[in-house]
């Protein structure tokens, strides 16, 4: 029970499917589309192909719940706007279920959200995910449609995101935990990590993130010392792909999250180019190393003042 054999496969129906080869995860390895790559399927193809043209593993519905215990709530990770995420445990070699610390673990998020925005979000992963690989994103190793099931199994991060380390205090809901701040080294890596993610996505699978914020940078350990983390770039439900040609009607359609908009496509609107560049120096100005030359704080005030009346 709990494993999905060759003679009980079934038909594309929302059933277990035969997992295809090639999707074997060793040494860290990966058999996805190298990452110079942009053979990402179209927004607007059907789920069929979507899930066809992804290499990786099928899982069923059964084995995730041997891998998580159930879904114990001992095992959970957190819960977001797409779901509940636990932690599993499968075989590194075959990636069957396996008993807890007795393989390699993973995170498994199960969709909570119906409806056709929830479907979008799920596939969208798999699409970009899917096919795409680069240090800088998180692996996808399989995913699970079976029945109202629409389940996805990532690689586990054991270090979490980014946002937990940037507060000295962390509540997980039963108890609070302090987490040793990061270096100014260190959020530089972690910046420009998770921007050759974003570059990577803009320039060579033309598509937009749309969901850049803290929360979604996960934090992978590149060697044992403390705080020395790989950014990577997950939940990439709201990606959506760059369309050919005049871009000027794009912007109307990012809509990701709050105060972030990928550069490249953002040309008027809300985004005021004036005061961000106003912005930006009012920032230089404020941390330069002389502290005389530092504006005081009533013009700080003068000058945001400024910036929020020109956005009105």
């Amino acid at each position: 029970m709990g494993l999905c054999s060759s003679a009980a496969n079934k038909s594309n129906n929302g059933l277990c499917l035969e997992n295809r080869g090639g999707n074997e995860l060793s040494n860290g390895s990966s058999s996805k589309v190298p990452h110079d790559s942009n053979t990402v399927p179209s927004t607007y193809e059907s789920e069929g192909k979507i899930l066809q043209s992804a290499d990786m593993k099928n899982f069923c519905y059964d084995e995730l719940k041997e891998a998580t215990e159930n879904f114990s709530s001992d095992n959970l990770l957190g819960e977001g706007g797409f779901g509940f995420v636990y932690k599993g445990w499968i075989d590194e070699h075959s990636l069957t279920a396996v008993g807890p610390e007795m393989g390699m673990a993973v995170a498994v998020k199960v969709l909570k959200q119906k409806g056709s925005k929830g479907q979008q979000e799920w596939l969208a992963e798999i699409k970009y995910l899917g096919q795409l690989y680069h240090p800088n994103f998180v692996k996808l190793i399989g995913y699970s449609l079976e029945d109202s099931h629409r389940i996805l199994v990532y690689e586990f991060m054991p270090n979490g995101s980014l946002e937990k380390h940037l507060t000295r205090v962390d509540f997980t809901g039963t108890e609070y935990s302090y987490n040793e701040p990061l270096s100014w080294n260190h959020r530089i890596r972690l910046a420009l990590g998770a921007a050759k993610g974003l570059a990577f996505l803009h320039d060579e699978a033309k598509a937009v993130y749309r969901d850049f914020r803290a929360s979604n940078i996960l934090l992978d350990s590149v060697r044992a010392s403390a705080n020395n983390y790989n950014a990577k770039l997950s939940d990439f439900g709201m990606a959506k792909d760059v369309p050919a040609g005049d871009k000027s009607n794009f912007t109307a359609s990012i809509s990701g999250a709050s105060g972030y908009g990928a550069p490249e496509f953002i040309r008027n609107g809300k985004y005021e180019v004036s005061g961000a560049l106003k912005a930006a120096e009012l920032a230089r100005q404020c941390i330069l190393t002389t502290p005389s030359l530092r504006p005081e704080m009533k013009d700080v005030v003068k000058t945001l003042e400024h910036i929020a009346l020109e956005m009105r």
